[in-house]
């Protein structure tokens, strides 16, 4: 089966449910295998391609692509700003948002002759049959789904108040460093930095919009935190505690800004290629003419709710991940405290220079890096066993060494670093001008496009602001048209 044909017959709709399943099958089976037309040649590029039809059918309905990864197939019968959704996969994601399967991370009790500890009914399968240990519920036990009735709170946290909440100070303030200006740290509450209005919402197929599902399955892990945490302090070990952290990581990791945005690059790399070659075979729908020669600056808005759905593969990912790297616990013993951002899952490969690192190259060797608060650090590393488990806590009593950690949280930051005091100014301005994104690469042979996305850490990404509405469009034409007259036109600038 070619990779074309997989993915058109993985992303039919009511095969969704059941190709998701499977994909996570294969995925822990064969980690880093052909999955629909994205391959994976190191876990540090990806590689999108499609391939031309032999007949290219009309403009009217310009189809002559396979559907893309996330198995849209209507953007080039649509204005750029529309980008349509398919109802029938908003129902489908809508209705089956707590049911993202995240058991898979941490151990579970089978095959242990002593999984003696009382397991309790599991929300998220089989999989999460996880023993509670003493005073330390693992996620999996706690109800994802509430009510809609009276909650009208759509101001989502992209980074959990109750992870913060371990690094600041004792006024319970955190000192936070924007990325633009980094030399001019604010002491903040940590419920008033970190969210955005709207950022889990999704469409509905009556018009409506569901706000609440996606932090209500963020819910159960932040649960559960505060009483996991007080564990690792007291150097426990348990299965329970190795679940809530994977788990803590893995939602850390696919919900962030840093994440959604490189999803979000790589689909408008797709979509700019995908226009620019049909305006060079003169098929461009009637309604695109108007941006002929203007695909390379032209703004391209991905619908963020592209890149909510991606956040599953970001999960079996890390899922992957977590079956490579054993996990220790860093007890941070100096005066030092452990910086955290907005992005603090960091994994890279350990042998390669600090300046010339790439992020997320799962090659080779990996090391992974997660503050759990100011005193606690969690690595990962494909040199520690068993896998997929927290296995022992250790001491720092280096100074250095704790820098040389908050070194890696600075690089990896994305919008902002978090700490709980301003031991670390120096650090953290030196780093800020670069954050982990991705390049593209476009190559072209015969009917096939590759594009070639690889994780670097280069300037902040600018991306369009998408537009949903025909006044937006509106406003978006007539800020083009002005700025064509002046040339000051740039990407990512977008309407007010």
């Amino acid at each position: 089966m070619t990779a074309s044909q997989w993915h058109r017959r993985a992303f039919r709709p009511r095969q969704a449910r059941k190709c998701a399943r499977r994909a996570t099958a294969v995925a822990l089976a064969q980690p880093h295998g052909l999955v629909g037309p994205t391959q994976f040649a190191t876990t540090q590029t990806r590689t999108m391609w499609f391939e031309f039809m032999q007949d290219l059918p009309a403009a009217a309905n310009l189809r002559w692509v396979p559907r893309d990864y996330l198995g849209n197939d209507q953007w080039f019968a649509a204005p750029l700003w529309a980008c349509p959704l398919d109802p029938n996969r908003c129902a489908t994601a809508a209705q089956n948002v707590p049911q993202i399967d995240l058991s898979y991370l941490g151990p579970t009790t089978r095959g242990r002759p002593d999984a003696e500890m009382t397991l309790k009914p599991t929300y998220f399968g089989a999989s999460g049959n996880v023993p509670v240990d003493d005073d330390v519920r693992p996620f999996s036990t706690l109800n994802p789904t509430r009510s809609d009735i009276n909650r009208n709170n759509r101001r989502h946290h992209f980074i959990s108040v109750v992870y913060m909440n371990g690094f600041a100070d004792d006024r319970g303030r955190v000192q936070v460093y924007r990325c633009e200006a980094p030399e001019d740290p604010h002491p903040m509450n940590p419920r008033a930095i970190g969210f955005e209005r709207d950022y889990y919402s999704q469409p509905l197929p009556d018009g409506g919009r569901e706000n609440h599902r996606f932090e209500d399955l963020w819910n159960t892990i932040e649960t559960v935190w505060p009483e996991t945490v007080q564990a690792l302090a007291a150097r426990r070990l348990s299965p329970a505690i190795s679940f809530n952290v994977l788990g803590m990581a893995a939602i850390m990791r696919a919900r962030v800004p840093a994440t959604r945005d490189r999803h979000a690059l790589r689909l408008e790399t797709k979509l700019r290629t995908e226009h620019k070659v049909a305006e060079e075979i003169g098929v461009l729908p009637p309604e695109l003419k108007c941006y002929a020669g203007q695909f390379d600056t032209v703004p391209i808005g991905i619908n963020p709710h592209e890149t909510l759905l991606a956040m599953e593969a970001e999960f079996k990912d890390f899922g992957d991940l977590c079956f490579q790297l054993g996990f220790e616990v860093l007890h941070n013993k100096t005066s030092v405290p452990f910086l955290t951002s907005d992005n603090p899952v960091c994994s890279y490969d350990p042998r390669q220079a600090f300046l010339a690192r790439s992020p997320y190259d799962h090659a080779g060797e990996v090391e992974l890096i997660f503050p759990v608060s100011a005193r606690m650090l969690i690595r990962g590393s494909s040199k520690l066993a068993p896998a997929n488990m927290i296995s022992r806590h250790r001491t720092i009593a280096d100074t250095q060494k704790v820098r040389q950690l908050n070194r890696t949280v600075a690089q990896f930051s994305y919008r902002m670093t978090i700490g709980k005091d301003r031991s670390s100014d120096d650090m953290i301005r030196l780093h800020a001008t670069l954050v982990p994104t991705i390049t593209a690469e476009v190559r072209r042979h015969e009917k096939k496009i590759l594009i070639i996305c690889r994780n670097v850490f280069g300037p902040m990404p600018m991306l369009s602001q998408y537009i949903d509405t025909p006044e937006k469009a509106a406003r978006l034409e007539a800020s083009m048209a002005a700025a064509s007259q002046t040339g000051l036109w740039t990407v990512g600038a977008a309407p007010d």
